[in-house]
């Protein structure tokens, strides 16, 4: 049984193991589980904020970065709550955490899944995971997968120089994840792990250039750094026209100033919040904001023309949002965290998101233009994760706001 779910069942024994009562906290916030607008005002029912439900319960690979300005962090939360299963032999009734299926679901894409044989999604990352390819291999056969590896053609490794950067193994199941969520959502789809040497954000947005030069059609970008002046230098790398590239938009929760993500700030990028998805017996029931998500208003990066709210004269992150709360995490096999083991944040989102472009042919935009031309496209969500001015930027009101951006996606339409 997966244990995500049911949201309220998951709240339910959060707040029974830490002895509190079965009424939500006050820093729990209520939002509508919808999938419509209508829902959203006759329904009764409620999903809560993962701020509550999180305590104690995961915890992120990649702490924040102290070596520098320009360093970054990834955006893998880990859950610790549940314990890894090393078998590489498990069939998909016995691994907890949504699988391919739930996702294509909850997205609108199961349709899909047939498109993406002429496409390569890129991940980008720090480090070098010498397992990346076993894992893959297990995750894809535990789900019916087919086959990507170096051999077939369908796995690429790129970098710097002629020796593979060393193990940083924080970053390495944050590759595990990025290439597993690829092949949840685009299983034909190429797939290239653009390595970088360090974490510096000079080094990444150089393996971006490499991702790009190896055939990428898509670039993921799962890691941030605290937005700053400096970074128009490093914008350029992301300026890759017909080449869509996506960004986590970071796991602390709403910020201002220097708290707001870099790449995902840049009008260049797909910058992809965090929800909290309920997929209760295998059927989309609605999803709210993620109370970690990353949203705001950029002090640095220009508003992109295809961005009209008011409230920010900058760039506002985000663009969208999909599954990020762990509490309703995703599966993936990780031999460095002793096998399979259930996973969120943001890290989750960039992926699956750019693995979308991929399915939808993308070679056509740039950044979000596409997304707001099709507004209709995307599920409005509830919740909240702060309280702010304007509230849009943490709150998602009707139509566009901070932490969801456009919303959900459902289908392809949009990209």
């Amino acid at each position: 049984m997966r244990p995500s779910a049911s949201l309220g069942t998951v709240l339910f024994t959060v707040l029974i193991a830490s002895g509190c009562s079965s009424s939500p906290s006050p820093s729990a916030v209520p939002v509508v589980d919808q999938t419509s607008t209508s829902m959203r005002e006759a329904t009764s029912a409620k999903i809560y904020s993962a701020r509550a439900m999180a305590i104690g319960v995961s915890q992120p690979l990649c702490p924040p970065a102290t070596a520098g300005p320009n360093v970054a962090s990834c955006h893998i939360l880990q859950r610790m709550d549940i314990t890894p299963n090393p078998s590489t032999m498990l069939t998909a009734a016995g691994i907890a955490g949504f699988h391919p299926s739930d996702l294509l679901t909850a997205y609108g894409l199961s349709g899909s899944i047939s498109r993406g044989g002429n496409q390569t999604v890129a991940v980008v990352v720090d480090g070098d995971n010498p397992t990346l390819e076993l894992d893959l291999g297990v995750y894809r056969a535990a789900f019916g997968l087919p086959p990507c590896t170096v051999l077939n053609g369908c796995l690429r490794f790129v970098y710097h120089g002629l020796f593979k950067p060393q193990l940083n193994p924080a970053w390495a199941a944050e590759a595990d994840l990025d290439v597993q969520m690829v092949s949840a959502i685009c299983p034909r789809c190429k797939i290239v792990v653009a390595e970088a040497p360090n974490a510096t954000i000079a080094s990444l947005s150089a393996a971006v250039g490499d991702a790009v030069a190896a055939g990428a059609t898509v670039v993921s970008n799962s890691y941030s750094i605290p937005e700053n002046a400096s970074d128009r230098a490093y914008e350029a790398a992301y300026d890759v026209p017909g080449i869509p590239m996506t960004a986590g938009a970071g796991d602390n929760g709403y910020g201002s100033g220097s708290a707001i993500s870099f790449p995902a700030a840049s009008r260049y990028v797909t910058a992809v919040g965090g929800t909290t998805l309920d997929m209760t017996g295998g059927t989309y029931r609605g999803e709210a904001v993620w109370g970690d998500t990353g949203s705001g208003c950029s002090r640095v990066f220009a508003k992109p023309k295809w961005q009209t709210d008011a409230g920010c004269p900058m760039r506002t992150i985000n663009d969208l949002a999909v599954v990020g709360d762990p509490n309703t995490g995703v599966a993936a096999f990780v031999t460095l965290l002793g096998g399979w083991n259930v996973f969120g944040g943001t890290s989750v989102g960039a992926p699956v998101v750019a693995s979308m472009y991929a399915l939808a042919g993308n070679g056509t935009t740039a950044g979000g233009a596409s997304l707001y031309a099709h507004a209709s496209s995307f599920r409005e969500i509830g919740g909240s994760s702060a309280s702010c001015f304007p509230s849009y930027l943490c709150t998602a009101i009707r139509g566009y706001n901070g932490p969801a951006g456009l919303g959900t996606p459902d289908g392809l339409a949009a990209f």
